[in-house]
Formats: structure tokens, sequence, C-alpha cells
């Protein structure tokens, strides 16, 4: 039965607990390594979502290479003097299960070179060298291109504020946020909508008014707000026959919605609440309001505001 750990993947992917194999089959190829990281590397230290992540970077090739805190500690007694394995057997005895498998071990290493990061003792081939430098350089140059199209822009990391914030929010990410989120739909629909079996003005047509009788506190120039639907109209308004305003109704409310497959019928009842425009009453006490109504409308209601 082979001997198996709980394990985590380091390097450039993710960690994430899973059972994997503490040997590995191709270990004979790495074991005998005497590597170390190059002496021109730069390494700094990270925290990222409550973990602590050591980034190594190549200033030469501007290579990066991210190691979680187990396999840093790894890459650590690396020194050019000890083997692979003899690393991986002092590491295994420091961090115990939390330590990197051997196949781990080979990733990370594989990992690091392709980055141009690790310096052994194997000599180099040429060869390979060669087409590492072509691959670089085309790499730079489709880098260069792409910045042309898609230029990189330095903006705020929102890591630290989302850590130090996520306590507080967390909440509202579960069964509570969406009761709260259902709330604040259904307290909107019911502000917009007309109460239940509320009258309305409806089925208009050009040249129809209504008049209101409106007890006026005080003279001046107030604010209109009407609830409405379905056409754009511009509304005189007139008192004591006088026209002293209109409402212009800015918008189609049945146009901010998708209606495809719906009955015709449903654009009569996508309301929408607004400012309209301003009218003038030149004294206070009751007087006689005109609407003058356009085919196309249904109103809920008006409310004035007196302009401060």
């Amino acid at each position: 039965m082979p001997d198996v750990r709980q394990s985590r993947t380091y390097g450039k992917f993710l960690r994430m607990a899973q059972v994997r194999p503490t040997i590995s089959e191709s270990w004979y190829r790495v074991a005998d390594l005497r590597a170390r990281l190059r002496p021109s590397a730069q390494i700094s230290r990270q925290h990222y979502r409550g973990d602590r992540w050591y980034v190594v970077r190549d200033p030469a090739g501007n290579q990066f290479h991210r190691l979680s805190a187990p396999a840093y500690r790894f890459v650590g007694l690396l020194d050019g003097t000890r083997t692979v394995a003899e690393a991986w057997e002092l590491v295994g005895g420091q961090l115990a299960d939390d330590a990197p498998t051997q196949n781990e071990v080979i990733q990370i290493m594989s990992q690091l070179h392709a980055a141009n990061l690790l310096e052994s003792n194997v000599t180099p081939d040429a060869a390979v060298l060669l087409r590492r430098h072509k691959k670089m350089v085309k790499q730079q140059w489709q880098g260069r291109l792409m910045n042309i199209l898609f230029p990189r822009i330095p903006l705020w990391d929102p890591d630290r504020f989302l850590v130090r914030w996520m306590p507080v929010v967390k909440p509202f990410l579960g069964k509570f946020g969406a009761l709260l989120w259902l709330g604040l739909v259904f307290s909107a629909i019911a502000a917009l909508a007309p109460e239940w079996k509320q009258l309305y003005i409806g089925w208009t047509e050009d040249g129809e008014w209504v008049n209101y009788t409106v007890d006026v506190k005080k003279a001046g120039t107030y604010k209109i707000a009407t609830l409405y639907t379905y056409l754009a109209n511009t509304i005189p308004i007139l008192v004591n026959g006088k026209a002293v305003g209109e409402c212009k109704l800015p918008v189609d409310p049945a146009t901010q919605v998708d209606l495809s497959g719906k009955p015709d019928w449903m654009v009569w009842h996508v309301w929408n609440k607004a400012e309209c425009g301003e009218v003038r009453f030149a004294k206070s006490g009751k007087q006689v309001l005109t609407v003058q109504i356009k085919k196309g409308n249904n109103f809920a209601y008006w409310d004035f505001v007196a302009v401060k």
C-alpha cells in the first residue's frame, strides 16, 4: 500500500487539500541534484487572504514565481551543497504532513528552472539555453504588441481592503443578505406601483381633462412629480383656467424593461415615478387645478413640493 499524506499543491497553483502519494517514480531524476536559487533572484513576502506567500523574481528576465510557505522552506534549504533528497528529508522532519511530497518537489524544481530562477551542478545545454532565450525574446515582443492593443493601467489593489472588511460584509453574503435584497426589491416595487385596488386615470384620449380642487397653503412655485405610464408626453397644467406650467414626462417606462413575449396591454402597467416640471400658484387657498390629458398615459397620482 503506497505511503500517502495530506498535501497541498505548490508554486503557481492554488493550494487545495487532497490525498497524493508521497513517493514519486521520477524522484531519481532530481534526488542527487545540487541546486540553489540564483544569486540575482529577489524575494518578497506577501500576505494574500490570510496566507503567506513568497514571490521570487529574476530581474534580468523579469520572471516571477510564487511559492507557498512550505515550498519556500524547502527551496531555502537548497544551498548548492545539499542534494534535493537531503533537503526533502530535512523539510519533512520540520513540517511533517505540511511538507511537499516528492511529486510536488519535482514540480517546484521544474517551474523554477523554467522561470530561470534555479542554478545547479548540471552542465547547461547550450542549445536549450538558446531556445529559452529566443522564447523569452518572442514573449517580450508579443507582450509589447499586446500592450499597444490592451494598455495596462496600474489600479488600486483591493486585497487589503477586502480582507479588512470581509468580517463586516460576510453576513450579507448568505441567507440574511438574500432576504435583505428581496426586501429592498419588494419595497421598491411597492413604492413605484399603485396601491392595491387604487383608482387611477386610464383609457385616455387627446383633449380629455381632469379637474382637482387643491388647497394651497402658501403661494409660490411647486415641483410636479407623478406616477405614470406609458408615453413620454407633455401635459399642460392650468390653475383656475390659466396655463401656469406643464409636465414633461421624461421617459417611456415600457422601453426600460424587456416585454418580449408579453401581451400588448403590459405596456400600460409598467409604471415610472418622476419629476416632470413646475407649476406656480399665484395665491393661497382653494383653487381648481386642471390637467389636460393626452392619449397614451395612465396617471396614478400627482405630488406637489414647494420650491425653496
